[in-house]
């Protein structure tokens, strides 16, 4: 049963902590969650709930992420070509050819 509470002036809240908990069950990640379900978001986050109410779901990492051992792998394996790098890694070509220049321009790789 949703729950809805009166105040001051008659406007009537909605999305209480039990209403927002209770959309929150419904989804895996947070980014799903945001998307998905605006108000009951943005109600948590406004009063304190949201990490609480979010505390089940699963932590989404974005395909753009570079993980340390993927940076040490190029780092190491620098002398092989970007084609090799991008199949052992399972990353796109420009993906690893860019990270491969910014690595260079930091100078974390020597020619």
């Amino acid at each position: 049963m949703i729950s809805e509470k009166k105040m001051l002036g008659g406007n009537t809240i909605y999305w209480t902590y039990e209403n927002c908990k209770a959309e929150a069950i419904k989804f895996k990640y947070r980014t799903d969650f945001n998307i998905n379900s605006r108000g009951a978001a943005s109600s948590a986050r406004n009063n304190g709930w949201y990490d609480e109410i979010c505390s089940h779901m699963v932590f989404n990492t974005p395909k753009k992420y570079w993980r340390e051992q993927e940076i040490n792998f190029l780092i190491n394996n620098y002398d092989k070509s970007i084609k090799y790098c991008a199949k052992q890694l399972n990353k796109s070509y420009y993906s690893i050819k860019s990270m491969r220049m910014k690595l260079k321009t930091k100078n974390n790789i020597k020619n």
